[in-house]
C-alpha cells in the first residue's frame, strides 16, 4: 500500500511547494540553467505539509485497497429487474440446452406445464396425421386442418363450438398464422412443425395431382388426358401450369408462412412456441399421449399414402430410350433441382434467408426441437 501511495503523495506535495513558491514576489524563478529552482524545493521528510498529505492519502488508498479486497462495489446502481412474458418455469424450459435446442425431457416439461398445445405446419407437413391423432385423443373430431385460413372468425366459433375445448389444436399455417402467435398467450404451447420446402412442394404436387385431379372427375380438367383403371395419365405443360399457379396445397408452403412479419411478431409477442422438424411427428404424438390420452402413447397415427399411379406425357422431349412417357415420381425427381427457380415459385416470399438460418439451427438440434426463443438475438 505504501508503494501506491508513495508517489501519488510525493507529487502532491512538490505540486503544493511550486504552487507556494510560485506566489512568493521576490523569488527568482529560475536557476543560472533555466530550470526551476531547486533550492525552493520542500524535502517531503522535513517538511510537515509534506508529511500530513502523505499521511492521509496513505489512508485513503489503503481503505480503497481493503474496500477492493472484500469486493465492496462502491456506486454500483440497483439492478433492474427484468420481466418474462413467460412464466419462469416455461423460460427455464426454453433455454433448453444450448438456449436454442430442447431436449426430449425439456420439451416433456414445456407440454406438462402449459395449458393447450396449438400445432400448426405447412400443408403436406404431417397436418392429417396430427389432426387425426387429435380426433382419437379427445374422443370427437376437432377443427378442420384449414381454420388458419378462414380467418379470425373461425376462431372465434371454437369458443361455442363445444363446451369444453379439446387442448390440442391443429392447422395448417394459414393466413392469420401472425395474428393468431400475436396473441397467443403464454400458458399455451406453439409448435410449428417444419418440413423444408422441395421435398413439401413435390410431395404436394403428387398429392393435389392423385386427390383433386385423377379421380371419377379427372375428365373435367385438361390435366388429366385419360385415365385406364387405377392408372392416370397427365400433360406435362398443364403439370407445370399447375405446379406455377401453385394451386391447393402446392402453394401452402413455408415460403408463405415464415415471412419477416412472422418472425417479428416472434420477436415482440415472444410466444411460448417451438420448431420441430416434421420427420419427429410420432415422437410428438407420443409426448402429446402421455399427458392427455395415455391409452395412445406408442401408438402413433399416420395418415394413409396416396396409391393411384399416375405418368406424365411430355410434350417436347422423350427420355434417353426414346420414351415420351414416364412415372410421376420420376419426372419429378430429375426436374426438382431446377423448378423452383425457373418458375419463380418464391418471388413474394421473405426473410428466406431467417427461414435458411432456422433450418440449419433445426438440423444441428440432436432430438430436432428448436426454441423460437433462438430468433431474439
Amino acid at each position: 500500500l505504501n508503494i501506491w501511495a508513495l508517489p501519488l503523495a510525493t507529487t502532491m506535495s512538490e505540486g503544493q511547494q511550486y504552487t507556494r513558491v510560485a506566489e512568493d514576489p521576490n523569488h527568482d524563478p529560475h536557476d543560472g540553467s533555466g530550470s526551476l529552482a531547486s533550492s525552493h524545493r520542500s524535502d517531503p521528510e522535513t517538511d510537515p505539509n509534506a508529511n500530513g498529505i502523505f499521511h492521509w492519502v496513505n489512508i485513503a488508498t489503503s481503505i480503497f485497497a481493503i474496500g477492493c479486497l472484500l469486493k465492496i462495489e462502491f456506486f454500483t446502481p440497483e439492478p433492474v429487474q427484468r420481466f418474462s412474458s413467460n412464466p419462469p418455469e416455461i423460460t427455464n424450459s426454453l433455454r433448453g440446452e444450448n438456449a436454442q435446442c430442447l431436449s426430449i425431457s425439456s420439451l416433456r416439461t414445456l407440454i406438462d406445464i402449459t395449458d393447450q398445445v396449438f400445432v400448426t405446419m405447412p400443408a403436406r407437413g404431417a397436418g392429417t396425421s396430427f389432426k387425426e391423432f387429435g380426433d382419437k385423443c379427445f374422443g370427437s373430431a376437432s377443427y378442420p386442418l384449414d381454420i388458419g385460413n378462414k380467418g379470425q372468425e373461425a376462431f372465434e366459433d371454437i369458443l361455442t363450438k363445444e363446451y369444453v375445448i379439446p387442448k390440442l389444436i391443429t392447422s395448417h399455417n394459414g393466413k392469420n398464422l401472425t395474428q393468431t402467435l400475436h396473441n397467443m398467450p403464454a400458458s399455451t404451447l406453439v409448435v410449428y412443425a417444419h418440413r423444408k420446402e422441395t421435398p413439401r412442394m413435390l410431395s404436394a404436387i403428387k398429392h393435389v395431382v392423385i386427390t383433386r385431379y385423377c379421380n371419377e372427375k379427372s375428365t373435367e380438367s385438361a390435366l388429366v388426358e385419360k385415365m385406364e383403371g387405377d392408372d392416370c395419365y397427365v400433360s406435362e405443360g398443364e403439370l407445370i401450369n399447375l405446379v406455377k399457379t401453385q394451386q391447393f396445397e402446392i402453394g401452402e408452403g413455408a415460403s408463405s408462412a415464415l415471412s419477416c412479419e412472422l418472425y417479428e411478431v416472434i420477436d415482440s409477442a415472444s410466444p411460448t412456441m417451438v420448431f420441430m422438424d416434421y420427420s419427429n411427428t410420432d415422437e410428438m404424438q407420443n409426448l402429446l399421449a402421455e399427458k392427455y390420452c395415455p391409452d395412445l402413447a406408442g401408438k402413433p397415427v399416420h395418415s394413409p399414402e396416396e396409391s393411384s399411379k399416375v405418368y406424365v406425357h411430355m410434350d417436347k422431349t422423350v427420355t434417353e430410350s426414346g420414351e415420351s412417357i414416364v412415372s410421376l415420381d420420376d419426372w419429378l425427381e430429375t426436374k426438382s433441382a431446377i423448378m423452383e427457380f425457373s418458375l419463380a415459385l418464391h418471388d413474394k416470399a421473405t426473410c428466406v434467408g431467417k427461414t435458411r438460418n432456422m433450418e440449419d439451427a433445426l438440423t444441428s438440434c440432436k432430438d430436432g426441437y428448436l426454441s423460437s426463443k433462438a430468433f431474439l438475438n
